[in-house]
């Protein structure tokens, strides 16, 4: 019986996150969008061109995470149908989660740049946090992946 009740948390949690994906979505392209139009004028095309690949990459990879997540949830439901705790497919999409996560952290340090007047020299900056979010995000799905052959193992043998 607890295993049931369990099962329906978890199915209720993960339809909450994919709505919750979606709404983000939504309210990430609308904010982008209008601050589109914030980005600074530059005067060469070598500054246009670096301002629009910070906020592209931002936007691009912030998405991408959020598609992400909405991915993992719908996986994770289709194999609660299937009586599988840990489907396969999301060990992929959470070591695709850290990369994007690691260039997100890289662009969001960077985004400031491009609503502030220029200097005329670009630095692009990495920081601390970028690494260590994909290197959690890289073990989380080791661990994912150990606990899956573990459910898996654990259904042979019964």
């Amino acid at each position: 019986m607890s295993e049931l009740t369990s099962t329906k948390a978890l199915r209720r949690l993960c339809y909450a996150a994919l709505v919750f994906c979606l709404l983000l979505i939504a309210a990430y392209c609308y904010q982008a969008f209008r601050q589109y139009a914030q980005i600074m004028p530059a005067d060469n095309a070598d500054q246009r061109a670096f301002l629009l690949t910070m906020f592209y990459g931002h936007f691009v990879t912030k998405l991408g995470l959020l598609l992400l997540c909405a991915l993992f949830a719908i996986f994770q439901l289709g194999g609660l149908r299937q009586g599988d705790l840990f489907p396969r497919r999301n060990v992929g999409i959470i070591i695709a989660a850290g990369i994007l996560a690691f260039l997100s952290s890289i662009f969001e340090a960077n985004v400031g740049q491009i609503y502030k007047p220029m200097s005329g020299s670009y630095a692009i900056e990495i920081k601390d946090g970028a690494i260590a979010i994909l290197l959690l995000l890289l073990l989380f799905a080791q661990v994912y992946r150990i606990g899956g052959n573990a459910a898996r193992e654990n259904q042979l043998t019964i």
